[in-house]
């Protein structure tokens, strides 16, 4: 009979250890959400910014479209995804053109912050006012010889144009050749590269069908 009773309690003692365990499991996974996910004044933050980082391409007739997460979160609900640190809109420039004195004298005179990465090939644009919020704007440029668009810096230069490297994130230019259709992100019209998903067949080419799920 002791032993019985021994060991009943002993079955209640860990089915309660393991119930308290599964109740902090949860709470603790439920915490990771929450610190995944962004405030609503961020996520408003950074659709203004691709809003006025639009308004000055476009000034400039300078080609330019959503692309990555970006155009995921547009794609598939025609907004920012809830989770996103960053913003990311690519530009399409000439072999031998260049983001000139002019263009970034706007962004300076608009009181954005506009910094380019060598190696990279992309500018980092912010507004000071707005903490945390930035956008990555990526520069493509044409290979003419196989009329493919690569990712340009000079981490990417040293490799050979004919895309055969994934890091180039080739993809063909015909996908971005003006005039681009527009769609709504946020409480803006944005462009968009023709084909909807087609591009993400080349910058996810191993994940492109797959719904993009919350990292966290």
């Amino acid at each position: 009979n002791n032993m019985r009773l021994y060991f009943k309690k002993a079955v209640l003692c860990i089915s309660m250890v393991v119930c308290l365990l599964l109740i902090l499991k949860y709470f603790h996974s439920e915490k990771r959400k929450k610190q995944c996910l962004q405030s609503e004044t961020f996520l408003t933050n950074l659709n203004v910014l691709i809003a006025r980082v639009h308004e000055i391409l476009e000034h400039f007739n300078i080609i330019h479209f959503l692309c990555y997460k970006t155009l995921w979160g547009q794609i598939q609900h025609s907004n920012l995804f809830p989770w996103v640190d960053k913003a990311e809109l690519c530009i399409k420039l000439e072999a031998h053109e260049k983001i000139n004195d002019t263009v970034l004298n706007v962004f300076h005179k608009s009181n954005l912050q506009i910094q380019y990465s060598s190696p990279e090939g992309k500018f980092t644009i912010a507004d000071p006012s707005k903490f945390g919020a930035f956008l990555e704007m990526i520069v493509f440029k044409d290979t003419k010889a196989v009329n493919m668009l690569h990712r340009t810096g000079w981490k990417h230069l040293i490799l050979p144009p004919n895309c055969e490297w994934e890091s180039l994130d080739c993809f063909p230019s015909y996908l971005v050749e003006p005039p681009l259709s527009h769609g709504m992100l946020g409480k803006s019209m944005v462009p968009i590269p023709r084909g909807g998903i087609e591009i993400q067949k080349y910058h996810y080419k191993y994940t492109w069908w797959k719904k993009m799920e919350k990292p966290c």
